[in-house]
C-alpha cells in the first residue's frame, strides 16, 4: 500500500512541475509578445524574401495521329570528386576493378579494362569534377547509385549526379524546322524557331513560385503569410504532321538532292479541303556535304516561281473574260518586247496555241501575247495578280514567313509586264504558290495551310484551330478549266511532265517550272537553276495538293535538268505513296496483281498498309509482327503469319530489324526504351542486338537504309 502511495506522490510530483514549467513558457511568451511584440513583427516584416522559381513541364508537340514529335526528359550525368578523403583511401583502390566492371555492364562503349585506365586518370590527377558520362535515364542513374563504393553516398564516395532537361525529337531530323529548336537554360526553356516558338506560350505553361524568409545566411523558413504557387503544365499542341508521310518524303526528296547535287529543297503536301499540312519538308546541303534541316524554305524563302505561275496568269486571264478558244501566233519561235527576245524552252509545236497549248507546252510566246491583248497597261495587269494573290502572307501558324512581293507598277520597266508573265520578276514562297493550286482543287476557294489541329491539356481540347478560308480566287468554272490545262501537262503525249507521270497510279494535274537564278540584284547565272513542279491528284476528286522545289542546281553538271524532268518524279513518287496508304487507288497496280500461291515475304508495314488498302483487308495483327502475307489468285483477301523474332519478352531488346522509322519507334515506346537513329529507310543495324537484356528507359541505336 505504502509502494502505491509513493507512486501517486511520484506523479503528482511530475505533473505539477510540469505545469508550473509550462506557465513559465506561457508566461515568458505573454511578456516577450506585450514587450517587444511589435519590435519582433517589424524584425520580421524586414527579413529578406527569396522567391524560387519551379519551372513549369513544357508541353509536348504530337503528330497528328498523337505520336511525339517533341518531348521534355530529365537526363542525368556524372562526375566524381577526387579529393575527398575516403576516395584517397585504400578500400577505394581495392574496389575499383569491381565498380568498373559495373560501368561497362551499363555504358559498354567501353570496356572494364578502359573503364580501369580512365577511372585512374582522374584518380592520379585528383580531379574535382571529373567526367564519367552524361544522358542518363532515371532507372540508369538510379543503378549506378547502386555500384560498389557509389553506394555509400555521394560525401563518401565523391560521385556527383546532375541533372538536365533535355528536348527530344523521337523522330530525329524529320520535320526538324517546322517543329523548331528551344534554348535551355538551367531548368528553363524558350522556343527558337518553328512551332516551338509560335506556341512557346502555350507550350511553356506557368512558373510554380516558393516564397521564404532568409533567417540567416545558411538558414531560410517558409513564409506563412505567403502561399506558394504550383506549377501549371504547358499544352500539348496537336499538330497535322503524318510522320510516315513526312519520312517517305524526307528520303523521296533527299535521294533527288543528292543526285542533281542540289543546294536546297522543299516539299508540303496538304489536304486540299482542310488545309491541313501533312508534309513539310526542308533540306539543305551542310559544309560537310550532308542534307540537313536548317531552313524553313518553304515559308521563308521567295524565289521567281517561274512557268508555275502561268497558271494563276491563265486564271487572271480567264476571270477577266478571255475566251478559251483564243488564238495567238508563235511566230516561229522568235517573239519580242521592246526588242527584247521572249526566251523559249523549245521550238513551238504548231504555228497557232490557245489557252490549253499554251500551259501544256509551257509557252511564254503565248502568255506574253495573251496578257499584252487582255490587261493593256501594267497597272490592270498588277491588279489582276493581286486578285489571285489577295493574301499577303498565308497566315500559317508559324514564324519567318516571307510575304510575296508584286513590285509597284513605278519600278516596272518595258520588259517588265511580259516577264512577270511568266514568273520573273517577282516572289513567291512555295507556300504562296500551293496555296493558290490548292483552290484550284477546291474550286475556286482558298483555305489557309494549317499546321495545328488543336491544343489540349490532360486529354481535354483547350482550343481548336478550326480550317479557316482566305476567299474565292477565281470561279468554279474556271478552277474546272484551269484543271483540263493541267490534265495535258501530264497526260498528253507532249505534255511537259507525261514522261515523269502519265503512268501513275494516281490521276495527277499540275505544272512544272523551270527558272534562271539571279546572281546579285539584276543578273542570272545561266547554268544555275531551280526546278519546280506544283499540282493536285487524283484528278476526278482532289484531296492532296503538293509542291516539290529543288534550287541551285548546276545544269553543267546535270544535263536535262527542268520541272518535268527533276521535281515531277519527286511529285510522283511521293503522291502514289500517300494515295495508296491514305486514299483510294483509281487503279489496281499491276505490280500487286498476283496470282494463287504467291507470296509476298518479309513484308515491312509500309507495305503491308498500302496492300491492306488495296485489298480492304483488316487485320488485329501488329504491322511490324507481318512476315508473310499470301494473296489468292481473285485477290480479294489475303493470308497473314507472323514471326516469331518479333515477339519481346520484358527487358529484351525487340527484333528491328527490317523496320520502317515509324514501326521501330512504336515498338520501342511499347516496351519503354529510348532511341536514336541515322539515315533513313528501313533498319539494317541495331544495337544493343536483339535479344539482349537492358533495363527499360535505355536507348538503342538503329542504322536505316
Amino acid at each position: 500500500m505504502n509502494k502505491r502511495v509513493d507512486i501517486i506522490w511520484r506523479v503528482w510530483v511530475i505533473g505539477i512541475a510540469l505545469a508550473i514549467f509550462g506557465l513559465i513558457i506561457f508566461g515568458r511568451a505573454g511578456f516577450t509578445q506585450y514587450k517587444y511584440g511589435d519590435e519582433l513583427i517589424a524584425e520580421s516584416d524586414s527579413l529578406e524574401v527569396t522567391v524560387e522559381v519551379i519551372p513549369a513541364q513544357r508541353g509536348n508537340l504530337l503528330t497528328s495521329d498523337g505520336r511525339l514529335l517533341s518531348t521534355t526528359v530529365k537526363l542525368y550525368s556524372l562526375h566524381m570528386d577526387f579529393k575527398i578523403e575516403d576516395v584517397q583511401g585504400k578500400e577505394f583502390v581495392q574496389l575499383l576493378p569491381e565498380l568498373c566492371d559495373s560501368l561497362a555492364s551499363v555504358f559498354d562503349y567501353k570496356t572494364s579494362e578502359q573503364w580501369m585506365d580512365h577511372v585512374q586518370r582522374g584518380y592520379l590527377s585528383g580531379a574535382r569534377y571529373y567526367f564519367l558520362a552524361d544522358d542518363l535515364t532515371y532507372s540508369q542513374k538510379e543503378r549506378i547509385k547502386s555500384f560498389p563504393w557509389f553506394d555509400r553516398g555521394r560525401y563518401t564516395s565523391g560521385l556527383i549526379i546532375e541533372h538536365s532537361i533535355d528536348r527530344m525529337l523521337p523522330f530525329g531530323g524529320l520535320a526538324q524546322r517546322t517543329i523548331g529548336y528551344i534554348r535551355q537554360t538551367g531548368d528553363t526553356s524558350q522556343g527558337i524557331v518553328g512551332l516551338e516558338h509560335y506556341f512557346n506560350t502555350e507550350l511553356e505553361g506557368e512558373k510554380g513560385l516558393v516564397f521564404r524568409k532568409v533567417v540567416s545566411q545558411q538558414t531560410t523558413l517558409p513564409h506563412i503569410e505567403r502561399d506558394d504557387v504550383e506549377p501549371d503544365p504547358g499544352l500539348d499542341i496537336h499538330t497535322t504532321l503524318d510522320i510516315d508521310l513526312q519520312d517517305f518524303a524526307d528520303a523521296t526528296l533527299r535521294k533527288s538532292l543528292e543526285e542533281c547535287n542540289a543546294k536546297n529543297g522543299c516539299v508540303v503536301l496538304m489536304e486540299v479541303n482542310t488545309g491541313n499540312v501533312l508534309t513539310m519538308v526542308n533540306l539543305e546541303r551542310n559544309g560537310e556535304g550532308q542534307y540537313v534541316e536548317n531552313y524553313n524554305h518553304a515559308v521563308g524563302t521567295l524565289f521567281e516561281p517561274g512557268s508555275t505561275m502561268k497558271v494563276p496568269v491563265m486564271s487572271a486571264l480567264l476571270e477577266h473574260g478571255m475566251p478559251l478558244d483564243k488564238l495567238v501566233s508563235m511566230h516561229n519561235g522568235d517573239f519580242r518586247v521592246a526588242g527584247e527576245r521572249v526566251p523559249i524552252s523549245s521550238r513551238p509545236k504548231k504555228d497557232y496555241y490557245d489557252a490549253y497549248d499554251i500551259i501544256k507546252y509551257s509557252s511564254n510566246i503565248g502568255i506574253v501575247q495573251m496578257v499584252d491583248e487582255l490587261f493593256p497597261n501594267n497597272v490592270s495587269f498588277r491588279d489582276a495578280l493581286l486578285e489571285q494573290f489577295p493574301f499577303e502572307r498565308t497566315g500559317i501558324t508559324i514564324h519567318g514567313e516571307e510575304g510575296l512581293k508584286i513590285p509597284a507598277v513605278e519600278s516596272w520597266g518595258i520588259i517588265d509586264k511580259a516577264w512577270k508573265s511568266f514568273g520573273y520578276g517577282l516572289q513567291l514562297t512555295a507556300l504562296h504558290i500551293l496555296t493558290h493550286y490548292n483552290a484550284i482543287a477546291n474550286k475556286g476557294i482558298a483555305v489557309q495551310p494549317r499546321l495545328v489541329s488543336h491544343t489540349s491539356k490532360l486529354g481535354q481540347t483547350v482550343k481548336a484551330f478550326p480550317t479557316n478560308e482566305l476567299g474565292r480566287l477565281m470561279s468554279a468554272q474556271t478552277a474546272q478549266d484551269l484543271t483540263s490545262m493541267m490534265k495535258l501537262v501530264v497526260n498528253d503525249s507532249r505534255g511537259t511532265a507525261h514522261n515523269a507521270l502519265s503512268s501513275r497510279n494516281v490521276s495527277i494535274c499540275g505544272k512544272t517550272g523551270t527558272t534562271k537564278i539571279k546572281d546579285g540584284e539584276y543578273a542570272y547565272e545561266d547554268d544555275m537553276k531551280r526546278a519546280l513542279f506544283c499540282g493536285f491528284f487524283p484528278v476526278e476528286k482532289p484531296q492532296y495538293s503538293m509542291i516539290v522545289v529543288l534550287s541551285y542546281i548546276d545544269a553543267k553538271e546535270h544535263d536535262g535538268i527542268g520541272g518535268g524532268s527533276t521535281a515531277a518524279p519527286v511529285f510522283g513518287d511521293i503522291a502514289e505513296f500517300a494515295y495508296a496508304r491514305i486514299g483510294e487507288l483509281s487503279q489496281m497496280p499491276p505490280a500487286l496483281l498476283a496470282s494463287e500461291g504467291v507470296t509476298m515475304s518479309s513484308m515491312i508495314s509500309d507495305d503491308w498498309q498500302i496492300l491492306s488498302n488495296l485489298l480492304n483487308i483488316d487485320s488485329e495483327q501488329p504491322l511490324y509482327a507481318i512476315s508473310q502475307v499470301d494473296l489468292d489468285k481473285s485477290n480479294d483477301y489475303a493470308t497473314i503469319s507472323t514471326d516469331d523474332r518479333y515477339r519481346t519478352e520484358e527487358n529484351k531488346v525487340p527484333y528491328l530489324m527490317g523496320m520502317g522509322l515509324s514501326d521501330a519507334v512504336s515498338l520501342c515506346s511499347k516496351y519503354g526504351y529510348r532511341m536514336s537513329c541515322e539515315g533513313y529507310g528501313y533498319v539494317t543495324t541495331q544495337w544493343p542486338e536483339p535479344g539482349s537484356l537492358v533495363d527499360k528507359n535505355s536507348k538503342i541505336h538503329l542504322v536505316l537504309q
